[in-house]
């Protein structure tokens, strides 16, 4: 590179033209030896061009250097994460399936809790304390098959509950058999086991049954959608005295 210096017959201004085969403009412009000022040709066309125009482009976007103006930028945007996007009112939204039928521990709590709120409203006759209870655990689609065969959905078996013939002493929850996740993690099988007491026309049962049911996930809550009783057996007797 070189460099020619001269000075302007009209002014007692210093400028600099510089010459380089290495870039594509030249910039005639005050003495500044800053490298952040300095452009050059490639051709010595390139070169004429540029010259003459100079002084033009001055007040041109590119500014008197000849570097073209950089726009202003939007400040970057953070990411917001897609995996659980906040719902409208700011807060998570609600765990996936996964996150609550596929902890077996959950599953089982389920269970325990129904038959503990079941057994302090055994003895009630109202519609209102029942409808309340199942729709807690239970999914608007509920069906009960009995042992007969016929099956039963959440209205009709409340008013089973509350039928006249009917007496309802206990439903002892003794174990929870089994869980077993099926269809990705988001459906659950259980089979357990209930003592159950009561009297039905005037007759005493005390039965040990074993029901199979299947819960899934309901808006984020789990709930019991079917249940299917076994046919009732003696309770044995070590467990009675219990």
């Amino acid at each position: 590179m070189r460099t020619l210096r001269r000075q302007d017959s009209l002014t007692t201004t210093n400028t600099e033209t510089t010459y380089s085969m290495e870039t594509s403009s030249v910039s005639t412009h005050h003495f500044n030896t800053s490298p952040q000022h300095r452009r050059s040709p490639t051709s010595s066309r390139e070169n004429n061009s540029n010259s003459t125009n100079a002084t033009a482009n001055t007040n041109s976007p590119r500014g008197s250097t000849g570097v073209p103006a950089s726009p202003m930028q939007p400040p970057a945007q953070p990411l917001v994460p897609t995996r659980n996007p906040p719902n409208s009112t700011g807060l998570p939204s609600l765990p996936s399936k996964r996150s609550c039928v596929a902890r077996k521990h959950l599953v089982r709590a389920v269970i325990h809790d129904f038959y503990d709120d079941l057994n302090s409203n055994i003895t009630s006759k109202s519609i209102e304390i029942w409808k309340s209870l199942y729709e807690r655990y239970h999914s608007p689609s509920y069906i009960m098959v009995r042992p007969s065969g016929n099956p039963c959905d959440t209205a009709g078996f409340i008013q089973m509950l509350i039928a006249k013939d009917v007496e309802i002493y206990e439903f002892k929850l003794q174990s929870v058999d089994n869980v077993q996740l099926i269809a990705d993690d988001t459906v659950a099988i259980v089979t357990y086991t209930v003592d159950q007491k009561f009297k039905f026309k005037n007759t005493h049962h005390e039965d040990r049954v074993t029901n199979t049911c299947i819960l899934e996930d309901c808006n984020g809550d789990i709930k019991i959608c079917h249940e299917q009783r076994s046919t009732g057996r003696p309770i044995p007797q070590d467990d009675q005295a219990q």
